[in-house]
């Protein structure tokens, strides 16, 4: 399997500096993807996104219902101790939206 080489490029521009500003501000960051870990931690070197900026990473790996099911933001959430009305998502895909709604996180 092939997978994007570290700081390629891939990613949104300005992502960087949102979880950085994010952070700097004392908010927690996680990621919350129904790749399996694996992929996600490919993706994220890809982007030039250490893995230290997150305070949970969150894959498939351990789900049986993924996106548009609200399993996996739910779990982010709980591993960061922030209630889900508390969460702010972003998204790339419509499923991901319908599982933040499902979530009940904004």
């Amino acid at each position: 399997m092939l997978y994007a080489k570290p700081n390629s490029g891939i990613g949104f521009p300005g992502a960087l500096e949102l979880i950085t500003e994010c952070k700097k501000s004392g908010l927690k960051v996680a990621v919350a993807s129904s790749a399996d870990r694996i992929k996600v931690d490919a993706n994220l070197a890809a982007a030039g996104l250490s893995l230290s900026m997150f305070d949970a990473i969150v894959s498939a790996d351990a789900f049986e219902n993924l996106k548009p099911a609200p399993d996996i933001f739910i779990a982010a959430s709980k591993i960061l101790n922030v209630p889900p009305s508390e969460c702010l998502v972003i998204e790339d895909a419509l499923a991901g939206v319908q599982a933040a709604q499902a979530a009940q996180m904004r």
